[in-house]
C-alpha cells in the first residue's frame, strides 16, 4: 500500500523503500494485538507515534531526493501534498 494509515491498520510488519532505486531501509514491526476486527488500533497510544515515525522517514527522503517531482507546485508555490509539509499536523 502507499498508504501509511493502511499499512499501520492492516500490517504485521511494514517495509519502508527508498525512491530511485528501491530499497528496504527500514523494518517496522506492528505491534498492534489481532484480530483487528474486534481492535481499532487508532485507539492505542502507540499509533500516534508509528504514524508520525513513518511520515518523518518518508518526508526525509523526499526532500533528500534530487529527483522528486513530489513537490510540484501547480498554485502559487503550494505543494501538491501539504502532509509533507514542515507545518502539516
Amino acid at each position: 500500500t502507499h498508504s501509511v494509515d493502511e499499512a499501520l491498520l492492516l500490517a504485521d510488519r511494514i517495509l519502508l523503500l527508498s525512491p530511485r532505486p528501491g530499497r528496504v531501509v527500514e523494518e517496522l514491526s506492528v505491534p498492534f494485538r489481532r484480530p483487528r476486527s474486534t481492535f481499532d488500533p487508532r485507539t492505542d497510544a502507540a499509533f500516534p507515534a508509528l504514524r508520525r515515525h513513518l511520515w518523518d522517514r518518508l518526508r526525509a527522503m523526499v526532500l533528500s531526493d534530487p529527483n522528486s517531482d513530489f513537490f510540484e507546485t501547480p498554485v502559487a508555490g503550494i505543494p501538491i501534498c501539504d502532509e509533507f509539509s514542515s507545518s502539516g499536523a
